[in-house]
């Protein structure tokens, strides 16, 4: 059985951003970008610990992006993955360490659709 995912509102953001530049650069592009982060997504459901920590002290991983330069970082929790941060590979590194995990989504705390 797979985790579900949550993901940081800054890092969809983050995701939004990059896919819009990449999308000004070529038409397209931007929708390749967001089509690679979804498989590297989808790498990390499939086997979690099977990625690098980012640091040795820190649970938070990471997994790279083939295609551009970008990094997915999250952490496995017993019940989710919460991806952190979609991060470019090398501008300011572990900004978005002080982020604070969305809370666990439970039956009582979710909206009746």
């Amino acid at each position: 059985m797979s985790l579900p995912v949550d993901v940081h509102a800054d890092a969809l953001d983050e995701l939004e951003e990059a896919a819009a530049w990449y999308g000004a650069q070529r038409p397209g592009l931007g929708f390749e970008f967001a089509a690679e982060i979804e498989r590297v997504v989808a790498s990390v459901v499939e086997r979690p610990l099977a990625f690098p920590q980012w640091k040795r002290a820190d649970p938070v991983r990471r997994a790279l992006a083939s295609r551009f330069p970008y990094a997915l970082f999250f952490d496995v929790e017993p019940q989710r993955i919460v991806v952190m941060a979609i991060a470019h590979s090398s501008r300011r590194p572990g900004y978005w360490g002080g982020r604070s995990k969305p809370p666990l989504r439970t039956r009582e705390n979710e909206e009746d659709p």
